[in-house]
């Protein structure tokens, strides 16, 4: 009770308004100096993400227009969207082999295996991140080279 009367005291005392309209104004004159260096700090990281997604769009482009063309080129695609989808198997099986191994430490009762067990887990997580990272990558592909087939038998076959 005493502190919520000193907190009502000292938010109704003329110094702590003062303070408040000090700071504001101090805040308000710094932020008017402050707008265009970061107005223009963002333009350039906004032009920059702009700039690589157009070329991530060129690139794609062309490549989609290479598996169209070429049939050997869309197998080698599949091919190696086959591959990361067993790499991506191959780091699930680490990951879980790395959980049992943490948990297996934390089972033993030794102490020093004990505090082992903790980087063991980070291990299998990041194991488990890689893998997904393997998944969508071969998804893109295995998608990209189903959609270029198709393209590629919609075309006429003297061009």
């Amino acid at each position: 009770m005493q502190e919520f009367q000193e907190l009502i005291e000292e938010l109704t005392s003329l110094r702590f308004w003062v303070a408040v309209v000090f700071f504001g104004v101090l805040i308000n004159f710094i932020s008017a100096y402050m707008k265009p260096l970061i107005d223009k700090s963002i333009s350039k990281i906004s032009e920059g993400y702009k700039a690589k997604n157009i070329a991530k769009t060129k690139e794609e482009s062309l490549l989609f227009q290479a598996l169209i063309e070429c049939q050997e080129f869309r197998n080698i695609h599949r091919q190696h969207a086959i591959f990361e989808r067993t790499r991506s198997v191959w780091f699930v099986c680490m990951g879980v082999g790395l959980y049992i191994g943490a948990i297996s430490t934390q089972l033993t009762g030794i102490a020093s295996l004990m505090n082992l067990s903790l980087f063991i887990f980070i291990g299998g997580t990041f194991s488990f991140f890689i893998s997904m990272k393997y998944v969508n990558s071969s998804i893109e592909k295995w998608t990209r080279s189903i959609a270029a087939y198709n393209a590629s038998k919609k075309r006429p076959l003297n061009s």
